[in-house]
């Protein structure tokens, strides 16, 4: 996946780069330059997934050949492996539960 700073597209960057500077030089934020547009039936088969098995499919596309699958997985599960509940976050269905002024936080995951 390719990025572009927020302030300059016509350069772009590999992850590596991305997450070692933080920043573009210009001062404008990397953002993927495309974003993979996720069919009806992807989103079906993601929402069956547990979180982990979904954090490494969401992320894995964005850093490349920065790391292999393999490596990503290792890390995502010690990430987790420390949560006592199966299921790392629950997820909010009470449409009157409002926080703030301008967001809603009905159907929220936490």
């Amino acid at each position: 996946m390719k990025y572009i700073s927020t302030r300059d597209n016509t350069k772009e960057y590999e992850f590596e780069e991305v997450f070692i500077k933080g920043l573009a030089d210009d001062g404008g934020l990397f953002v993927p330059k495309e974003i993979k547009k996720y069919s009806e039936k992807d989103l079906i088969n993601l929402s069956n997934l547990t979180y982990q098995e979904l954090a490494k499919e969401i992320i894995f596309p964005f850093i490349g050949s920065f790391m292999s699958k393999k490596d990503l997985s290792g890390i995502v599960n010690k990430s987790y492996s420390v949560f006592r509940k199966k299921k790392s976050s629950r997820c909010n269905r009470n449409r009157r539960n409002k926080s703030f002024r301008t967001f809603s936080w009905s159907n929220s995951c936490i």
